[in-house]
């Protein structure tokens, strides 16, 4: 998508005409509060003004020439002079443009576009036009487009900054996307990871987890859900994070626990993701384990023996013991951010949205 060309400069001339966000021949009058200003933009960012509507492009009826300054109905020329107010005149939009975009008036989203109409095709389910090369692997969200930029609350169906849409769909301006990237990899929608490309961040979480065994006594087990492929698992309770067995991503969240594992070895434990998180609790586990497995073997319940009851124990007592710890966890019980936001300093967070996206067009 094209940015909003800034230079101010006539069509036919060396003039200046127009102003920051339109190069055009023409002044409109706003009817909310009778004034001239040089386009929507103008008015609602004036901050001198009395008006505190926001100005409504499609209910303008008087335009001003800037060479003769006669006031007259909206056309492309002066009807007095013939100055040309925009080499782009779109009637339903009120829009006067010299600067090529590949301007064109959609008609379902009820607004003028940029990008060429050929290079764009409109999902009716987002509300918004998508270039060709990216439909048909986009993905819907309904009403994408009629909904405000989750990090600046701007309306984006309306607006004329560049924006980007990344794998979950949902549609974020391309500086909010850039400056997002650089403290967090997930939507702030739907918590799903903002990139396709984090294998070596997930690799180096793994790499710190596996260089900070947990202590024997917090052997313990989570049921969790992943944000990224939704797949639900179990996984070996971890402070740092905790990967999902189906997709590898440590874009988790914890959806029960902690509570005590199965001993170590055993079938049931085999379901728990990954030895990588506490190699040596894991080790002494099962070092203990073999010691006690003849004396154990045909006694039942004997002498170091875990009842059926004992080892799906519930761990409540610890859970408040160590709140404060828990509290740490990263989990994304209050967020939604998952495990992956928990894991700290474990690598830089370096998603670049440029990376990650496609480009929607924006409002002309």
């Amino acid at each position: 998508t094209e940015a909003v060309d800034t230079r101010m400069a006539d069509a036919t001339s060396d003039k200046p005409e127009g102003c920051a966000h339109y190069r055009r021949g023409c002044s409109m009058k706003a009817p909310c509060c009778k004034a001239f200003y040089a386009c929507r933009l103008c008015h609602d960012e004036d901050d001198a003004k009395q008006c505190i509507k926001t100005m409504d492009r499609f209910a303008v009826d008087t335009v001003k020439c800037n060479k003769c300054e006669l006031e007259q109905p909206p056309a492309q020329a002066c009807s007095g002079c013939g100055h040309l107010f925009g080499q782009y005149y779109c009637g339903l939009c009120r829009l006067f443009d010299h600067t090529a975009k590949g301007q064109f008036h959609c008609a379902p989203c009820g607004l003028c576009r940029v990008g060429g109409k050929d290079s764009h095709r409109h999902c009716d389910r987002c509300c918004v036009c998508y270039h060709v090369d990216t439909f048909e692997r986009h993905t819907c969200v309904e009403a994408a487009m009629k909904a405000n930029c989750p990090v600046c609350m701007e309306f984006l169906h309306s607006s004329v900054r560049s924006l980007h849409v990344p794998r979950c769909g949902h549609i974020i301006h391309t500086d909010c996307m850039q400056k997002l990237a650089s403290t967090r990899f997930t939507c702030p929608m739907c918590c799903r990871s903002l990139s396709d490309n984090l294998g070596p961040y997930w690799d180096a979480i793994a790499e710190e987890i596996r260089q900070t065994p947990m202590p024997p006594e917090m052997r313990m087990g989570v049921d969790i859900l992943c944000n990224d492929c939704l797949a639900r698992g179990k996984a070996r309770f971890h402070v740092i994070g905790h990967r999902c067995p189906s997709c590898r991503s440590f874009n988790t969240a914890i959806t029960e626990g902690p509570y005590a594992r199965p001993p170590a070895g055993s079938v049931e434990d085999a379901i728990f993701a990954d030895g990588e998180e506490n190699p040596v609790a894991d080790a002494d586990a099962n070092a203990g384990a073999d010691a006690d497995a003849n004396a154990c073997e045909g006694e039942g319940n004997g002498s170091g023996a875990m009842s059926e009851d004992d080892e799906w124990e519930d761990v409540e007592s610890l859970e408040s013991d160590d709140d404060d710890d828990n509290s740490n966890d990263g989990d994304g019980d209050g967020d939604g951010a998952g495990d992956g936001d928990g894991a700290g300093n474990a690598a830089e967070r370096n998603t670049d949205a440029d990376d990650v996206t496609d480009e929607a067009p924006s409002t002309s």
